[in-house]
């Protein structure tokens, strides 16, 4: 029944459909082979003959063998890796072993994630992406990528019921567009209700979901809203780099490099507004605490209202440019230092995280502050606004111009050891619980409440069809 429906829905097109009956032959075939896996294998449910399977099921060698995977450089496609989870979706329906989660499809329609996923690129959003990814992975579900609403549309006429969310980095473009989302002279456009906001920042913008509220997707709590006490509209996802970060084991304070890591990007950070040091304070720091001010920036001319940006670099005094560095030599530099140093941008970055748990403490700018009421955080501006409800021996924060604050806060940092740190809504544990509710959230229901609630106050400025 599911495989009709499954071809029914527009899933096969003629190619494929060859692939699929020829893996519906080689499962005919081998059946009493596939009896004893299932024996083997099944946990019995209260259906009696029917079985579930806990773990996603991939496609078979024997499947693979005439259908092999893509090699290393296809990899770099993301419309090879779609390829290759229709194939696992086929083995597993022809099969009737999908795992419990498998046939609970969500597209992932943002160049961030492909980006940070297949081609190993991308800054913040792409960690974001690539821990989304990993989890609903982990929990059996199966992921598509689509780079814009249009890729996304097509993959959803692929198989509509087995598509629970869809999520794009501006909705409102396919919740506007009657070509996109379902309606009255689309009836296998995608429902508005299906569709949710990958929002870095827990706030709206103009091409957010038009159904708000839960259906924005955020990677950080709304921590201004908490502070005051209230609830915030927004779905807080997060991310979690616990399973990445326990791979590499604490290196001891006593067998680090002489360094702290000057968290920067690009040479701009220390030239823009937020920028919250004097950029001769780095090599008079070194010189005075007799340790290297380290990181690996790029200098690029790509504001040409700052004029011409030098660069920092000073090795005589100690303030040394390794630049731009790849994941790994990230984490080897990071992880050897004694300290993180920020400037004051780039704001909302997951690399304190990174710091953190690799036992390296982060030193922290407040960009303004109430100077009748300096150290009340709740009027802080700062880089990371989560970060400062955090405080020491973890963060050291320190006013923007105060050169005695920073130099007092790189010593305490750089001979007070810490243990690996991950704040409880960022453990693995947390994570996985907010995806799977994602996932198994009922939202056509909180849709028809949404509707009914403005309908109920004559609101009609969206509304759409379920």
């Amino acid at each position: 029944m599911l495989a009709r429906q499954f071809y029914s829905s527009k899933l096969l097109t003629q190619p494929a459909l060859v692939t699929f009956v020829f893996i519906v032959l080689i499962l005919a075939i081998s059946s009493v082979l596939y009896v004893e896996v299932v024996l083997s294998t099944a946990v019995p449910s209260s259906r009696g003959l029917e079985v579930e399977f806990s773990a996603y099921r991939y496609a078979p060698a024997w499947i693979t063998k005439y259908f092999p995977p893509p090699s290393a450089k296809e990899r770099e496609d993301y419309h090879q890796w779609n390829d290759q989870t229709f194939l696992e979706l086929h083995a597993c329906i022809a099969g009737n072993n999908c795992g419990v989660n498998q046939l609970k499809v969500a597209v992932l329609g943002s160049h961030y994630f492909e980006e940070r996923i297949v081609r190993g690129q991308g800054g913040g959003e792409g960690i974001w992406g690539q821990s989304m990814y990993n989890t609903m992975r982990n929990l059996g579900y199966t992921t598509f990528f689509a780079n814009n609403w249009n890729e996304a549309l097509k993959l959803y006429q692929k198989m509509p019921d087995l598509i629970k969310v869809v999520i794009l980095l501006r909705p409102a473009e396919c919740q506007n567009n009657p070509t996109c989302v379902k309606g009255p002279e689309n009836p296998t456009g995608i429902p508005a209700w299906k569709i949710f906001d990958l929002s870095y920042w827990p706030l709206d913008h103009p091409e957010a979901s038009r159904l708000g509220g839960k259906w924005i997707i955020t990677s950080h709590p709304d921590i201004s809203r908490e502070e005051r006490g209230e609830e915030s509209p927004y779905q807080y996802i997060g991310f979690s780099i616990e399973e990445q970060c326990r791979q590499h084991p604490v290196i001891p304070l006593s067998q680090r490099k002489g360094q702290i890591w000057l968290f920067m990007k690009i040479i701009r950070y220390v030239y823009d507004p937020w920028f919250s040091w004097e950029r001769p304070w780095f090599s008079e720091l070194a010189q005075e605490t007799d340790l290297k001010v380290v990181g690996g920036w790029k200098v690029v001319q790509d504001d040409p209202t700052m004029g011409v940006m030098q660069d920092i670099e000073d090795r005589k005094h100690g303030v040394i440019n390794l630049g731009p560095q790849d994941h790994p030599g990230f984490i080897q530099e990071v992880s050897n230092s004694k300290a993180m140093l920020a400037v004051g941008n780039p704001s909302w970055s997951p690399t304190p995280w990174e710091a953190l748990c690799y036992g390296v403490p982060f030193i922290h700018p407040i960009r303004n502050f109430d100077r009748n009421d300096p150290w009340n955080r709740q009027k802080w501006d700062v880089q990371h606004p989560v970060l400062k409800m955090l405080h020491e021996p973890y963060v050291y924060h320190a006013h923007k111009g105060n050169y005695t604050e920073l130099i007092e806060a790189v010593r305490k940092a750089t001979t007070t050891p810490i243990d690996s740190f991950i704040p409880d809504f960022m453990t693995e544990t947390a994570f996985r619980k907010r995806i799977k509710d994602f996932m198994e959230t009922d939202w056509r229901s909180l849709a028809e409440e949404w509707l009914e609630e403005r309908k109920s106050a004559n609101d009609y400025s969206y509304i759409f069809e379920l």
